[in-house]
C-alpha cells in the first residue's frame, strides 16, 4: 500500500538502477473513485536481493505481496552456444561460396543467405547476453495499491477557517446594512407601527 502509485513506480525504478539492475516491465491502472494499482517487475544482482527487498519495504506504506524468481539457464545457454557455432560455420561456408561466385544472380543469392545467417547469429548472441545477465540476477515483482486519503484531496482546515471568517464578516456587513436602512426609514415606518399598535389597543379595550 502506497500513498502515490506513480511516484512509487518511479522510486522503484530508481532503486533498481541504484542496485545495478533494471526494470523488466511495469503497468499502472486507474480504477473507480480515483484508486490506482500498479505492477512492476525488476531484476537486481542476486547478491543484492535481500538489500533490495529491505529498501522496497522502506518505500512502501505496507507490503501486501512480494514474489521473486530465479531459474537455472545453463541448459538453454549450452544449446545456444552450440547453435551459434553452427551458424558461424554456415556463415564461413557462404563467405567461401561468395568468393567463388561468378554470376550476378549467384552473388545475390549467397548475399541473401549470408544476411539471414548473420541475423540469426545476432539474435542468438543477444539471447546469450540476456541469459548471462539474467543468471546472475533475481527478478522481483511488486504489486502496488494506492492508500485512500483520510480526507478528501484538496481539503484544508486553514482554508475552511478563512472561509468561515470571511462568511462571518459578510454576515456582519449585511446586518449592519439592514440596521442603517431601518434607521433611515424610521420616520416612515415608525408612525405606521404606532397607529397599528394604538388601533389594536383600542379594539381590545372595546371588547
Amino acid at each position: 500500500m502506497v500513498e502515490n502509485v506513480v511516484e512509487s513506480v518511479d522510486g522503484i525504478a530508481d532503486l533498481a538502477n541504484e542496485m545495478g539492475g533494471w526494470v523488466v516491465s511495469s503497468s499502472i491502472e486507474s480504477k473507480d473513485e480515483g484508486e490506482s494499482i500498479a505492477t512492476i517487475s525488476i531484476r537486481v544482482p542476486a547478491e543484492r536481493f535481500d538489500e533490495t527487498i529491505k529498501a522496497l519495504r522502506d518505500l512502501a506504506v505496507e507490503v501486501t505481496h512480494e514474489s521473486s524468481d530465479s531459474k537455472d539457464v545453463t541448459e538453454e545457454y549450452v544449446d545456444l552456444e552450440s547453435e551459434l557455432r553452427n551458424l558461424e560455420a554456415t556463415e564461413s561456408q557462404y563467405l567461401e561460396l561468395m568468393k567463388r561466385a561468378d554470376a550476378v544472380d549467384e552473388v545475390l543469392k549467397v548475399q541473401a543467405k549470408l544476411s539471414e545467417v548473420r541475423s540469426r547469429i545476432e539474435q542468438t548472441e543477444g539471447r546469450m547476453q540476456y541469459l548471462e545477465r539474467s543468471s546472475a540476477t533475481s527478478i522481483i515483482e511488486i504489486h502496488l495499491k494506492q492508500v485512500k486519503p483520510l480526507v478528501e484531496p484538496g481539503w484544508s482546515a486553514s482554508r475552511i477557517a478563512k472561509s468561515a471568517v470571511h462568511g462571518l464578516a459578510t454576515a456582519g456587513q449585511v446586518i449592519g446594512q439592514i440596521g442603517i436602512w431601518v434607521g433611515i426609514f424610521t420616520p416612515i415606518w415608525l408612525p405606521i407601527v404606532l397607529v397599528i399598535y394604538w388601533l389594536r389597543r383600542r379594539k381590545a379595550k372595546a371588547r
